[in-house]
């Protein structure tokens, strides 16, 4: 019988973790952390940068993003710093963010969004979907759509042109 009443306390407190999980996720977030520089930028892309209350360092682009504070480096996060800020979303670089930073921010319940940028094609899809997660979606979209229309541009200027088959590089010893 305890072993019953055990169970269905920790599936009670799963599901209701999981629900508040899930219905912060619904909400736009409107106070943002970014914890790699090339997400800070994305956050300016998508409209949503007076949501953002902190970056990584080395987030120098646009000019603004300088003047916020940082609360991570390579050696990872400060989660003294970042947790005092109060925010309600922090953006995680897929292939750049450990594994146990983004898990010791949700056990302090911080709602974690991996942002995978891969390919020139990720850009697009990571700025509308970090306008969708800030509720600046049109504005995402926007922007979107012309880094898209950019890239076509340069991809067709380049089918053009005869390919580089050799690559060289020269490089002096001190």
């Amino acid at each position: 019988m305890r072993r019953i009443l055990y169970r269905v306390l920790l599936l009670g407190m799963v599901a209701s973790h999981n629900l508040v999980y899930a219905s912060n996720s619904a909400v736009a977030a409107k106070r943002i952390v970014s914890l790699a520089p090339s997400l800070t930028e994305l956050v300016f892309a998508a409209g949503a940068s007076k949501h953002l209350v902190a970056v990584s360092a080395f987030s120098d682009f646009p000019e603004e993003a300088k003047r916020l504070p940082q609360v991570a480096d390579y050696a990872g996060i400060n989660i003294e710093a970042l947790v005092a800020l109060k925010p309600d979303l922090v953006l995680v670089w897929d292939s750049g963010t450990r594994a146990a930073d983004v898990a010791r921010l949700r056990e302090f319940r911080i709602r974690a969004e991996v942002i995978r940028v891969a390919s020139l094609a990720d850009v697009s899809t990571a700025i509308r979907q970090i306008g969708v997660l800030a509720g600046t979606s049109a504005t995402a979209e926007a922007a979107a759509t012309a880094f898209a229309t950019r890239i076509a541009r340069l991809d067709s200027a380049q089918q053009r042109k005869r390919r580089v088959t050799v690559f060289f590089e020269l490089a002096l010893r001190r």
